[in-house]
C-alpha cells in the first residue's frame, strides 16, 4: 500500500479513521486494526470521502470516485449498501469526478455532492445511492461543501477559482431544490483558491470558515448580517499561525461564548479559540496551542475532536499508510469554572497541550505528564511510562522547566542503568559516529563537534573537541547538576585530551530553571584569555574556549566553511564579502580557496583582531577588515555600486522565541539582512550563503519563504537548492527520438540534413536572442562555441525529428507562422522552470515569439522540399 494520500476521521462514537493511500480508502480502528473495503470495480479511483449516518445502517461512508460514481459503505460491516451515477449524465464529456462531498443532517437521510466537471450539487440518497435534487452553484463547479443544522439547515459551497463562497437556505426534507436560484449570502475568498471550508450553527448564531493552502484561515459571522449584499462578506476573524493549512474545521461543543477550531497542516496542529463577539482591535487570532510533527514522530494526518471542554484531541500521525494515534490532553479555561478546573495560580486561555508519552521525541512537556509517582527533585533520573504503565524511555527530571523530562536512554531491558552508564554509551557512540565521518584528522581536522545535544541523545549537552581541549557547554539544570558524572564519562570513554574546559549557556539554564548553589562549582574554571591553535580543514585558527563566543569557534558552521572553500575554488580570483564575520573562519576559507580579496564585517573590535590575527597566522595578506553594523555597511555598499562574486551573511540569533511578536519583528530582520546582501551580489552571476542560527526560525519552515521574499524584492534571480539535472533529459530524450525517425524513414540522408539544419538555424536565432539581451542560459550548460546549452541544442533537433510527419498536415507559411508564434514562448517558458534559461521580461518573451514566428515557416518549408515528395506518396 502506497504512502497516504489523505485522512479522514469517523464519528467520535465510532471511533474510526478513513486513511487514503495509492488507490484505495482503509478504514482503521485505534484498537483493532485495519478493515479493507472491497469493491466490484477495479478500475474505480476514488477521489473524495464523507461520513453519514442513517437510522437503520448506522455509520455510512460515502466514497466519492473520478468516474462521476458515488459508493456508500456500511461502515461496521463494510459491506457496499448503494452505488450511484450521480454526476455521469451531467458531464457532458467533461471530467465528472466527485470533487466534495457533505453529509446533510440525519432527518434527510441524504448527501449532498459536487463535481469538478458540471455546475450540479446534488442531494443524493444514502440507502439507494440516487440522486434526490440539484441545482446549480454558479458558472463554476463547488470544490468544497459544508452543512450546518438546526431548525434551518444551511448548505456552504466553495468554487474552484477566487469566486466567492455562497450560503444556501435548503428548503424542508423532500422539496426540490431547484427553486434554489439565488445564494443566501456571500463571502470573500481569502485568495485565488479554496482549500477547506466548514460550517457551524450555535444557537441562533451561524459561521463559516475557510482557508486556502496559505498560514491563515477566515472566519465569518455570517448571523452578523441581516441582509445580503451585492459587495461579498469580509471575515470578522482571521487565524494565523506558522504552516501551511491542509484541513480547518470547528471544533463543537464547549462554551456558548467561545468559538473554537482546528486545524492541521503536513508538520503541525494548531488550535484556536476566541470569544464569539465581533472585536475589531482583535481581529487576528493566534493559536492557543500547537504540537509539531517533531513531537509526534510522523507526518500529521487528520485530527479528532474536541466536543467538550475535557475531551482528548485525537490526532493520527506517522511515515506510512498504517497510521499512530495519540491523545492530546485539552483544557480551555473560563471564568465561570476556573477554580474548579484547576487549584493553585490562575491561567489564561490555555493550560496545556501536548501528546501521548512516546519514546520518538527528545523532550517531554509538563502538560504531557498525567501522573507523577514519588517526589521527584530537578535533575533525577526517571522512568517514563505510557498509558498501560510500560515503561518506555529514561530520561532527567525537572520541574522547574517547560521541558519537563529530557530523554535519555529509549527503551531498556534488565535493571535500570544508572546515568553514568547512559552517559558513557551516548559518548561512545557519538565518538564512533564522528570516526566514521573521518573525524578527527591529525593536522588537517583537529576541531569537530563530539556531541551535539537532542542530534545525540543528550538533550542540552554541548561537547566540542580542540585538538587536546574538549569544551562542555551546558545548556540544561541537569547538565550541571551532574557536572562531575559528565566529566567521569568523559574519562571513561578514553577520548584522547588533556583539559576540559566548562562553559555555561546563562540564557538556557536560566530558562531552565537552574540558579546557582553554594555547593555548584565556580562557573567556567578557565581564565578568558587562555587561548590555543587548532587546526580544521588545513587551517590554523585561535581559539579562545573561556572567553569567545559558544565555545570559541562556531564549529556548527563547519561543512559550510568547506562549501565556500570549493564554491570559491571554482572562480577567477573572486571578491567575498564575509558579514558577521567574527573570527574570520569564513573568510579565511575564501582566501584558501582563492579568493583575490575578502571584505570581513563585524561590529565588534575584538573579534575583528582575531580575524586579523588568524589571517596572519595562514600568510593571508588579502584580507580587508571593516568595523560596523553589517545594515548600515551594506548601505554604504549599495551606495558606492560595490558588487561582490561571494557573499556570506550569517547573523546572530535573531528569532529568540516563537512568541508572535518577536517571530515578527525576526521575519522582518532577515527580510532586510538577505535583501540588502543580494543587492550587492554581481548582477551577472553571484553567490550568497545566508544563514540562521535561530530555531525558532528554522522550526517553523519559514526561513526559506523569507529568503525568497528577499529575493523578490531586491530582484535576484535565485535557486535555493541544486539543480536537479533535468535540462539533460532533453538531449537524451531527442537521441531516442532521433533514431526511432532514422529508423522509419525511407529518405535518411535527408532527414538527417533537416535535423542539423533545424540545429544549425536554432543555434544562430538564440545566440541572437541572448547578445540582444532577450534571454539568457545557465551558465553550466553552454557550449565552448557559444551560449546555447544542449537542452535548446535538442528542443530544435526535435522539431527536426518529426518534420517527415508534420509535412502530412501541411500547414505552411500562416499557418506555422501563428504556431510558431505560440508555441515558442511556451517551450522557452518550460526551459525556464528547468533552470535551463531566464528570459527577461515581456521583452524576452516578444523576441522568442518573433524569432518562431520568422523561423519555423522557414525550416517548414525547407522540409517540405526535402521530404514532401516521399512522405505524401507514402500518405496517399
Amino acid at each position: 500500500m502506497a504512502g497516504p494520500k489523505g485522512a479522514l476521521f469517523g464519528p467520535e462514537d465510532f471511533g474510526t479513521l478513513l486513511v487514503h493511500a495509492g488507490g484505495r480508502w482503509k478504514l482503521w480502528r485505534e484498537r483493532e486494526g485495519s478493515v479493507d473495503l472491497h469493491h466490484n470495480d477495479d478500475h474505480e479511483i476514488y477521489s473524495v470521502a464523507c461520513w453519514v449516518k442513517e437510522k437503520s445502517q448506522g455509520h455510512c461512508l460515502v466514497l466519492g470516485c473520478n468516474s462521476g460514481r458515488v459508493q456508500i459503505w456500511n461502515a461496521a460491516s463494510a459491506e457496499l449498501v448503494a452505488r450511484g451515477e450521480a454526476f455521469r449524465k451531467f458531464a457532458h464529456g467533461q471530467s465528472a469526478g466527485v470533487a466534495a462531498l457533505a453529509a446533510a443532517p440525519e432527518r434527510r437521510g441524504t448527501f449532498f455532492a459536487a463535481s469538478r466537471g458540471t455546475v450540479e450539487i446534488m442531494e443524493v440518497g444514502i440507502l439507494d445511492g440516487m440522486t434526490r435534487s440539484s441545482f446549480k452553484s454558479g458558472k463554476i463547479g463547488a470544490c468544497a461543501l459544508a452543512v450546518a443544522s438546526g431548525k434551518i439547515d444551511w448548505l456552504l459551497s466553495a468554487s474552484w477559482d477566487a469566486t466567492p463562497l455562497k450560503l444556501w437556505r435548503l428548503p424542508e426534507p423532500g422539496a426540490e431544490l431547484s427553486n434554489l436560484k439565488k445564494a443566501e449570502q456571500r463571502l470573500r475568498p481569502p485568495g485565488n483558491m479554496v482549500t477547506a471550508a466548514d460550517l457551524c450553527s450555535v444557537g441562533k448564531k451561524l459561521y463559516a470558515l475557510c482557508a486556502d493552502g496559505t498560514t491563515q484561515v477566515e472566519v465569518f459571522d455570517i448571523s452578523s448580517s441581516a441582509e445580503p449584499s451585492k459587495t461579498p462578506m469580509s471575515s470578522s476573524r482571521v487565524l494565523s499561525c506558522h504552516e501551511r493549512i491542509v484541513s480547518a474545521a470547528f471544533a463543537p461543543g464547549g462554551e456558548t461564548d467561545t468559538l473554537r477550531v482546528t486545524a492541521h497542516g503536513t508538520t503541525l496542529v494548531v488550535c484556536w479559540s476566541f470569544d464569539r463577539g465581533v472585536d475589531s482591535s482583535t481581529r487576528t487570532v493566534m493559536p492557543v496551542f500547537t504540537v509539531s510533527k517533531a513531537e509526534l514522530g510522523g507526518s500529521i494526518l487528520a485530527t479528532r475532536g474536541p466536543s467538550s471542554l475535557q475531551l482528548q484531541l485525537l490526532l493520527a500521525h506517522g511515515p506510512s499508510a498504517q497510521p499512530r494515534f495519540s491523545l492530546v490532553q485539552l483544557a480551555i479555561l473560563s471564568k465561570s469554572f476556573q477554580r474548579d478546573a484547576f487549584s493553585g495560580s490562575m491561567c489564561a486561555t490555555l493550560c496545556g497541550l501536548q501528546p501521548l508519552l512516546t519514546p520518538l521525541r527528545p523532550l517531554i512537556y509538563d502538560r504531557a505528564i498525567a501522573q507523577v509517582q514519588g517526589r521527584l527533585e530537578m535533575g533525577d533520573l526517571v522512568e517514563v511510562c505510557d498509558w498501560n504503565g510500560t515503561v518506555v524511555a529514561l530520561g532527567v527530571y525537572n520541574p522547574s522547566s517547560m521541558y519537563r523530562v529530557r530523554l535519555l536512554l529509549n527503551g531498556y531491558s534488565g535493571e535500570q542503568p544508572d546515568l553514568l552508564d547512559i552517559l558513557q554509551q551516548r559518548l561512545e557512540m557519538a565518538i564512533r559516529t564522528r570516526r566514521l565521518l573521518g573525524l578527527p584528522k591529525a593536522g588537517v581536522d583537529e576541531a569537530y563537534r563530539l556531541v551535539n545535544g537532542e542530534g545525540d541523545n543528550l538533550s542540552g549537552l554541548i561537547i566540542d573537541v580542540y585538538g587536546s581541549v574538549a569544551v562542555i557547554r551546558a545548556a540544561a539544570a541537569w547538565v550541571e547538576l551532574h557536572r562531575s558524572t559528565v566529566e567521569a564519562a568523559l574519562r571513561r570513554v578514553g577520548l584522547a585530551v588533556d583539559r576540559v574546559v566548562w562553559r555555561r549557556s546563562s540564557a538556557h539554564l536560566h530558562q531552565d530553571g537552574w540558579t546557582k548553589r553554594e555547593t555548584d562549582s565556580d562557573a567556567e574554571d578557565e581564565e578568558e584569555d587562555t587561548e590555543f591553535v587548532v587546526v580544521e580543514a588545513g587551517l590554523r585558527c585561535w581559539v579562545r574556549p573561556a572567553g569567545g563566543q559558544k565555545t570559541g569557534l562556531y564549529l556548527d558552521q563547519r561543512e559550510n566553511r568547506k562549501l565556500i572553500r570549493s564554491l570559491v575554488s571554482r572562480q577567477e580570483a573572486p571578491r567575498v564579502l564575509d558579514l558577521c564575520c567574527y573570527h574570520g573562519a569564513f573568510a579565511l576559507a575564501a582566501l584558501a580557496g582563492g579568493a583575490s580579496s575578502v571584505t570581513a564585517v563585524d561590529s565588534s573590535a575584538e573579534a575583528l583582531q582575531m580575524a586579523e590575527r588568524n589571517a596572519q597566522l595562514n600568510g593571508f595578506d588579502s584580507l580587508k577588515l571593516e568595523q560596523s553594523d553589517v545594515a548600515s555597511f551594506m548601505e554604504r555598499a549599495a551606495e558606492e555600486k560595490q558588487e561582490y562574486d561571494v557573499i556570506i551573511l550569517d547573523p546572530p540569533k535573531l528569532a529568540p522565541s516563537r512568541r508572535p511578536s518577536a517571530f515578527a519583528k525576526a521575519e522582518r530582520k532577515y527580510m532586510a539582512l538577505n535583501e540588502a546582501a543580494m543587492r550587492l551580489v554581481r548582477h551577472d552571476g553571484g553567490l550568497l550563503l545566508t544563514c540562521t542560527c535561530s530555531a525558532a526560525m528554522t522550526q517553523s519552515g519559514r526561513f526559506v519563504d523569507v529568503a525568497r521574499a528577499a529575493a523578490q524584492a531586491a530582484r535576484f534571480a535565485c535557486a535555493l537548492s541544486p539543480s536537479s539535472g533535468r535540462p539533460w533529459q532533453g538531449p537524451v530524450a531527442v537521441l531516442l527520438l532521433a533514431l526511432a525517425a532514422l529508423g522509419t524513414s525511407e529518405r535518411r540522408a535527408a532527414l538527417m540534413l533537416v535535423i542539423l539544419l533545424y540545429m544549425g538555424v536554432g543555434f544562430l536565432a538564440d545566440s541572437i536572442e541572448v547578445y540582444g539581451g532577450a534571454m539568457e542560459f545557465q551558465k553550466p550548460l553552454a557550449l565552448p562555441l557559444g551560449p546555447l546549452p544542449l537542452w535548446f541544442l535538442a528542443l530544435w533537433a526535435n522539431f527536426g525529428c518529426v518534420a517527415e510527419y508534420l509535412l502530412l498536415f501541411r500547414p505552411y507559411l500562416v499557418g506555422c507562422a501563428f504556431l510558431g508564434c505560440i508555441f515558442g514562448p511556451l517551450a522557452y517558458l518550460g526551459g525556464e522552470e528547468l533552470k535551463a534559461l531566464q528570459i527577461h521580461g515581456r521583452f524576452g518573451l516578444g523576441m522568442v515569439a518573433l524569432e518562431w514566428s520568422l523561423c519555423f515557416p522557414l525550416l517548414v518549408a525547407v522540409a517540405d522540399w526535402c521530404l514532401a515528395p516521399k512522405a505524401l506518396a507514402a500518405h496517399d
